[in-house]
């Protein structure tokens, strides 16, 4: 990495950061350990060992190893709890929504600096937009449509890189989130997931223990996992 090749003075403070985070994992880490932890701070993923790679492609985990909307949720995920937590002490901000808006619209600038220290690739790029959509829309106290979102994040993305049309990561994780928002529609209109997870009946009863309440939820979402995995 050669901070002085990007013009700005932030650029050249974040890229020197990523150099001095390359260094800390090489020095500090051996074996396959070091090529891992440099793809999942860093992105890059060139010191990876093919042992390892292979490993990871063969147990179905290779998106693991690239930065893309999982890492993109984790950090956004890390950053709102925070901002929230901090919130909590501001009088304006006892209320949940406030707090949660103002909360989500302060974690899109750790993400996006996370997005650009990770080298911000077209996977990068697709699971900020679609984060960005659903933050302002959420912050909006708009009505949340989560097909529309996807579809105005699939039209951003095209509109600033039309080639994306012809990348495979582009048609299958929309076609995968398309079929996530479908398939949970379905279940939602025929009530099948709450009628299998049991969920409703346990939480309408006043007197219903704690721990049948957390036996129903956590079930409530083994089920969800699953039809989320199987729409995908």
């Amino acid at each position: 990495y050669n901070p002085q090749a990007y013009g700005s003075g932030l650029m050249r403070q974040l890229y020197r950061f990523k150099t001095h985070a390359v260094n800390l994992i090489q020095h500090n880490t051996t074996g396959p350990a070091t090529g891992v932890l440099e793809a999942l701070l860093t992105g890059n993923r060139k010191n990876i060992d093919q042992n390892v790679t292979d490993a990871f492609s063969k147990t179905g985990l290779s998106h693991v190893l690239a930065i893309s909307g999982l890492h993109v949720g984790i950090v956004s995920l890390f950053f709102c709890t925070l901002f929230m937590l901090v919130l909590r002490f501001v009088p304006y901000f006892k209320q949940d929504y406030r707090r949660r808006g103002l909360a989500l619209l302060l974690a899109l600038a750790p993400v996006l600096i996370y997005c650009v220290f990770s080298g911000f690739s077209p996977s990068t790029k697709r699971a900020f937009i679609v984060l960005a959509i659903f933050i302002l829309g959420f912050a909006s106290l708009r009505v949340q449509d989560s097909l529309n979102s996807t579809i105005t994040a699939a039209l951003l993305l095209l509109l600033a890189f039309p080639d994306s049309l012809y990348s495979v990561s582009f048609q299958l994780s929309f076609a995968a989130i398309f079929g996530i928002i479908c398939g949970y529609r379905f279940l939602n209109a025929t009530g099948f997931l709450a009628k299998i997870a049991g969920n409703d009946a346990v939480n309408n009863r006043q007197d219903a223990l704690k721990i049948k309440k957390v036996i129903a939820n956590t079930w409530y979402w083994l089920v969800s996992c699953f039809f989320m995995s199987l729409f995908a």
